[in-house]
Parts: C-alpha cells; structure tokens; sequence
C-alpha cells in the first residue's frame, strides 16, 4: 500500500506547533498541556491485522520527557482520552530518549535510542491477536533489527482512526516534544467479508430455477465459497440449502443452480460469499415455483392458477376467446369471416362453414340437410329454397320441365322430338320412344295393329331399359324383356 498522505487527514492544532505536508507531520514545542493530533476516519473495525511502517525522529530540542507519534483508536482526542485498548507509539525526550509502545497510554514496553536519529518501525499484530509489537529497525530495508517491544491486552479489538501524530495532554505545561513522524505506511487494506448482491431469480420452473447473485468487492481477498442460500424462510443462511455459485470468487455476477423444488411454493433466496474474514449476504429475494398445469402468459392463467381440463392454452386472438375463457367441445376455433360466424359463436353441427354466394345461404343461416349448395340458375331452385328429394337439379329445356317443378318418377328427361311426346308429359308404358320410320307407325301412335314392330323404352343417355317385339303391343304372341 502507498505511504499515507496527510494533507488528507483532519488536523486539531489550536496553537500551531504542527506543520503538514503530504508525507510528515512536524511538531515544534508540544506540550503536555494542549491538544495536538492528525487522524484520518477509515469506518469501523477497519483496523484489525497490523502491518504498518513509519519512521520516527525524535530532536534533542524535547523538553522534560514531551512525547508523541502514531496511533490507532476508536476514539477521537488526544491519547490521554483514548479507551484502554487503543495502541500508540511515542517518541520521548528528556537528555535520555526512548520508543515506547503504550496500550491506555499506560502498559508499554520501550527501547533506548539516540536524538536526532531516524528510526524505521515497524507495528504488527496478527487478526484478532491480543498482543501488539513494534519493530525497531536502523535501516530503510528494515533488514537490521535494533529491538521488537511488545505490550498485550488487546483482546479482539478493532480501530477505526488511524493517526498520523498525537500527544498526550495531561495538563502539564513546560514537557514539549519535537521530532517528525514520516513515510506512515499502512501496508495491504485488511481483509474484509466480500460484498454481495443478490438479483431476481430466473428460469423458474415447477421444481428449478437459477439463482443470481453478484460479487461487488472481494474485501481484500476472493471468495473461498458463494453462491445462494434458499430457504422457505425469509433470510435464509449457509445452515439453509445452499447452491455453489459459478465463477471464480472474485468480483462480478455468477448463477446458481437450483433444483428439488415443490411446484407452486414460495421460496426465498439470498446470494452469499465467504472469505478469511467472514461471510456476507446479499438481500432476500423471494419466487415462486410454477404449478404443473402452468403454461405461458397466454394461456389466461395467473402464476400459481390451477388449470381446468376445459381451460384454453395459448388462445389465438382470432379463436373469439378471451383468455381464460372455457369453450364448449364445438367451439369454433379460427372462423373465416365467411363463415357466417361470428368471433365467438357456439355453431350447432349443421352450421355452414364457408358457404359461397350461390348457395342460397345468408351468412349464419343453419340449413336443413336438404339445403341445396352451389345450385345453378337452371336447377330451378330459388337461392335458399328448401327442395325435397325429387327437385330437379341442372334441369335442360328439352327435359319438359318449367324450372322448380317437382316431377314424379315418370317424368320424361331429355326426350327426344322424335318421341312423339309432347315436353312435360307423362309417359305410359304404351308410349313409342325412339320408333324407326320402317315401323310404319306415326309419331306419337299407340299401335293396334298387328303389325310387327319394336319398342324400346330408353333413358336420358340413349340406353335402352324395355325392348317389346311383336305384331302390336297387345299381341300375347310378342316378347316382353327388361334390360338391365
């Protein structure tokens, strides 16, 4: 760590017996009875392991045993207001001159040394130690070692201002120190409990999800162990569940992977980190795991609904549903406009889908099964008109038939002029169709003669259905056969 700079540390020096600058601090004529000191506010309990260097020079001009120098303490006063566990080393001057290390500006331990000397120490104490030293070194490597004092007493303690220069005010005038301390190095910034985030949990299923969590600051040191802690509790610890987080322990976000969830529960999470100097938290956060029946936003359901076996999934806007709706089994999914159907409609099963102009059919009209579809102009079958199984379909001019008629079975279609039959009329079975001019018989004749002759009876296709041969049509003598 970098030498400390004191122009950026809170002076108290009503008299003016201190000079500043960047690397020292100058005392001229302190005395026992005023407040002199420098101190720089680092938060609380930051002060904990010590490896701190500094160099101390004590002047032969100190007068009747005045001392000052470094410190550390929670309290913020000259060293004789400091608590008991606070530590401080003195430099001190009476015709003999001493280092001292002091606890309560009491216990100390010291070492003898020579005015107008620059003496580079060295204070160390391990976390937590409830001893303290200081190393005395005549060199800048700090390679020859003059002495190491020791004071206990400390316990755990903690500090939190460090200072760069104290005296000590006991309300004695005429006890001055003067010397400089310089060069105060606070070493490597101990190691703290790293800082943690946690964020919303994604990925959530109905037994997984994935945890997230962010690592702002190591404290000094990276993660030996994080991740998230997950609990049905709120502000769940590392005696909860606890999922390894990804990375590598140092600064930046990480995932967890969650599993053996219950569907549709509450959980709470929190991300976590640990290092040499503790383990710290991120903030609660709490989700819910998806029922089994859960699907997307668009199915009408609310996180942690129960779905219904009649429950629309991923309605489509076109479907006439709104979401969450209940259809019946014949709801109409997706109606063309032409349907006749409007956007949700219940039709009944004869409803027609898509039914063209020429039907007959006004747009969600529900015909009967005789409904005629796509008649033609010539059918004879008014648009929408119900016809009964006899209506005559496509029906030609020739067949004797006015448009719309409803004929009997023996209706003529597409009778020939030379049947002799007049369009429209009904036929009996001793009508000629279809006679040979070598018959001798005249259109439209019933023979009695007995004369041989043919009769055919065919239909609209020239096929032939009845054939008669004989002399006429009474003669029991002639032959009779049915063709198929």
């Amino acid at each position: 760590m970098a030498t400390e700079n004191f122009s950026t540390y809170t002076e108290v020096d009503d008299s003016n017996r201190l000079s500043v600058s960047a690397s020292q601090a100058l005392a001229v004529d302190v005395d026992h009875d005023i407040d002199v000191y420098l101190y720089k506010d680092f938060g609380a309990n930051y002060f904990d392991a010590l490896d701190v260097d500094f160099e101390l020079y004590i002047s032969s001009n100190c007068v009747n045993s005045g001392d000052a120098g470094p410190g550390f303490s929670n309290t913020v006063d000259d060293v004789n207001a400091w608590e008991s566990t606070s530590v401080w080393v003195g430099g001190q001057g009476n015709g003999t001159y001493s280092i001292m290390l002091l606890r309560d500006g009491a216990a100390s331990d010291s070492y003898t040394c020579s005015a107008n000397t620059l003496y580079y120490c060295t204070l160390v104490r391990a976390a937590g130690n409830n001893s303290i030293s200081c190393l005395v070194y005549s060199n800048s490597a700090r390679t020859t070692l003059l002495d190491t004092l020791t004071v206990v007493g400390f316990g755990t303690a903690k500090w939190r201002y460090c200072y760069g220069f104290a005296n000590r005010n006991i309300g004695t005038a005429g006890q001055d120190f003067d010397g400089y301390v310089q060069n105060l190095d606070l070493g490597p910034p101990p190691i703290v409990a790293p800082t943690v985030t946690t964020q919303a949990v994604s990925s959530i299923a109905t037994t997984t999800a994935t945890g997230n969590g962010n690592i702002t600051a190591t404290g000094g040191e990276n993660a030996s162990a994080w991740g998230t802690c997950l609990s049905t509790s709120a502000n769940p610890t590392t005696a909860d569940t606890v999922d390894a987080g990804s990375g590598a322990g140092g600064t930046g976000a990480f995932t967890t992977s969650i599993d053996s969830l219950t569907a549709g529960t509450l959980y709470h999470v929190r991300a976590y980190a640990t290092n040499s100097a503790g383990t710290s938290y991120g903030a609660d956060v709490d989700f819910t795991t998806k029922t089994i029946y859960e699907e997307s936003c668009t199915d009408g359901l609310s996180m942690g609904d129960s779905n219904t076996g009649s429950l629309t999934l991923d309605l489509s806007l076109t479907d006439g549903l709104a979401s969450g709706d209940s259809p019946e089994r014949d709801y109409e999914a997706n109606p063309a406009i032409t349907d006749g159907i409007s956007l949700g409609d219940t039709p009944v099963t004869q409803a027609v889908l898509n039914v063209l102009a020429s039907d007959g059919l006004t747009f969600g009209d529900t015909p009967i099964t005789q409904a005629v579809l796509n008649a033609l102009s010539s059918d004879g079958v008014v648009l929408g008109d119900t016809p009964l199984t006899q209506a005559v379909l496509n029906a030609l001019a020739s067949d004797g038939l006015v448009a719309g008629d409803t004929p009997t079975t023996q209706a003529i279609l597409n009778a020939l002029a030379t049947d002799g039959i007049k369009l429209g009329d009904l036929a009996s079975i001793y009508k000629i169709i279809n006679l040979l001019l070598t018959d001798g018989i005249k259109l439209g004749d019933i023979t009695m003669y007995y004369r041989k002759s043919i009769l055919r009876l065919v239909d609209f296709t020239g096929r032939t259905l009845v054939e008669f041969t004989g002399r006429n049509l009474n003669d029991n003598t002639g032959e009779f056969r049915e063709l198929e």
